[in-house]
């Protein structure tokens, strides 16, 4: 099971209440079936709206640890951090292996567009994060304006 390929932020623009709501049911979704229902959760990431995402994870009763890679100094006052290279897959790889968290949610844009959903999902890891070729909507300028053209030629 994984939302892989769903988005939150679209504008970087939501409030604390929609991110605590928002990953409220991304717990809830990821922890149901499970006997426990507590999960520990692994974020990638160090900027704003990663941070928000850990907030948000940590003040659920559904999560029992948040773990945050590379994070940064806000972060480590709602979760533990943990150095990390996110230009690094295999060392991502690497952390996932070592930290064994029900859930990872990616942030940034470079970890996806090295494909690290599409490696965690073949490892069977649940993730939160679009795919290698969803990502490149946001990394990949010509692929933005092919899929564009594509979409406005259907209406």
């Amino acid at each position: 099971m994984s939302w892989s390929g769903h988005s939150i932020v679209g504008n970087d623009l939501l409030s604390a209440t929609n991110v605590l709501r928002y990953f409220a049911g991304v717990l809830s979704y990821h922890a149901s079936g499970m006997t426990d229902a507590k999960l520990k959760v692994l974020v990638i990431g160090a900027g704003g709206r990663e941070h928000a995402i850990a907030w948000a994870l940590a003040k659920s009763p559904r999560a029992s640890e948040v773990v945050c890679a590379p994070g940064n100094a806000g972060m480590a006052k709602v979760a533990r951090c943990v150095p990390l290279d996110v230009s690094d897959l295999a060392a991502m790889l690497a952390l996932v292996a070592k930290e064994q968290p029900e859930l990872v949610v990616i942030g940034p844009e470079l970890p996806l567009s090295l494909g690290l959903t599409d490696e965690l999902l073949r490892r069977g890891v649940r993730v939160f994060g679009p795919t290698k070729a969803a990502a490149k909507l946001e990394t990949s300028r010509s692929e933005e304006r092919r899929v564009g053209k594509e979409c406005r030629s259907r209406w």
